[in-house]
């Protein structure tokens, strides 16, 4: 992880992902996307998955700057950003709430393969009706 001060725009589409449903201002064809893509966060919260993506790297990178807008603090757990091979889990980052962006890398990642990323607190967004919610950006390429 590194500290990057803002999260620079890629030459890429740009998916919106809100809680509950995601929008792409690009038709996503029923194969994986291409690298590399912005994404915009819109209220998340419990979580949710972002585009598949297809790498042609054997290493991922993710650009993230996030920060609360409802409820600052009844989040009980972090916020975490997980890859995703297929169904299967992989590594995942806690990213802080501070509005700072940060790079994360993935490595031993399998070149041609689908993966994803999903976003969100999990059920460590909060509890009794009262649950944060953050907003953000950020990219994803290979390095």
């Amino acid at each position: 992880m590194k500290v990057i001060g803002a999260v620079p725009k890629v030459d890429g589409p740009t998916d919106v992902y809100r809680e509950g449903f995601s929008i792409s201002s690009t038709v996503v064809s029923p194969q994986a996307a291409a690298l590399p893509f912005n994404f915009i966060l819109d209220d998340v919260s419990y979580g949710l998955s972002g585009r598949a993506f297809t790498p042609t790297h054997t290493s991922v990178c993710m650009d993230i700057a996030i920060h609360a807008v409802i409820n600052p603090g009844a989040a009980f757990g972090p916020f975490r950003v997980t890859i995703y091979k297929g169904s299967t889990a992989g590594s995942g980052v806690s990213v802080p709430r501070d509005g700072d962006a940060r790079s994360y890398c993935w490595s031993g990642i399998t070149a041609g393969a689908d993966y994803h990323f999903t976003y969100g607190f999990g059920s460590g967004g909060g509890s009794g009706g009262v649950y944060e919610y953050v907003d953000g950006n950020g990219t994803v390429g290979n390095p």
